[in-house]
């Protein structure tokens, strides 16, 4: 027992390089990056991530799904919840149209917009006028996840592409905590000032379905890292601490 909780502890602290896609080699030549801690598998390790407010592997598993299915004429990217705009900047190096959309917004302009999503009833925006909808680990804060989604569908076009990331309460590592604490991970006593949400995965594929989406795929945050065409769903929700899901607008 003691030789394997040594074995744990080594292992939980392996650097891993990962295998990046092209777009992602590309986007770290030009934007901030660095080793970051996460877990994968109930074991902690590092990883060669962007510097932004999402785990590591989150912002590298969307980047290179929209390279991959991305047209050659511009896109318009809509990001609900997108901070003061950390995000911006790496899609519209990829070619992205973007318009961000937050609470902490505070000099407002066409492309950045102010925005608590807890009390908007509609965007100053065109309806379904982007081709592409990304809600960024922001679910979570939500007290209505319901009402975000048909928000977001207002204004994403027929067919087009809805990406929704959060933490994944089905984990390893998050039925552990919650056997110990009855707390998930991220979602322990001392967050639920901001983390208020934990949602299963089959609510938000119910939600989506509901709300106008069809479900196209579920991905993890260290998939990208170790192994990033992993179809089984049963596993992408054992090892991961974030989910990816991936909609298309019906």
């Amino acid at each position: 027992m003691r030789l394997m909780n040594i074995i744990e502890q080594i292992k939980s602290f392996i650097c891993h390089s990962g295998h990046d896609s092209n777009i992602v080699k590309q986007l770290k030549a030009n934007f901030e990056h660095k080793k970051r801690p996460c877990h994968y598998g109930g074991c902690r390790s590092e990883f060669d991530s962007f510097v932004l407010e999402a785990a590591p592997g989150v912002t590298e598993t969307i980047v290179t799904d929209i390279s991959s299915v991305k047209r050659n004429e511009k896109m318009n990217l809509l990001n609900l919840g997108g901070g003061v705009g950390q995000l911006t900047s790496i899609f519209e190096y990829i070619g992205f149209d973007v318009t961000n959309t937050d609470i902490a917004i505070e000099n407002q302009d066409k492309k950045n917009i102010k925005v608590d999503f807890n009390n908007a009833d509609s965007l100053p925006l065109p309806e379904k006028s982007f081709d592409i909808g990304l809600c960024q680990e922001v679910i979570e804060h939500i007290e209505n996840p319901w009402r975000l989604l048909r928000l977001a569908r207002r204004y994403i076009k027929d067919a087009g592409l809805f990406y929704l990331t959060t933490p994944n309460i089905h984990s390893r590592r998050s039925k552990k905590c919650f056997a110990k604490t009855n707390y998930f991970t991220w979602f322990e006593e001392n967050k639920l000032s901001y983390h208020i949400n934990p949602l299963p995965f089959w609510e938000i594929k119910l939600m989506a379905k509901k709300t106008g989406y069809e479900f196209v795929s579920l991905k993890g945050s260290g998939d990208y890292f170790f192994s990033r065409d992993n179809e089984n769903e049963s596993k992408v929700l054992k090892n991961n601490d974030i989910l990816i899901f991936k909609f298309l607008a019906n």
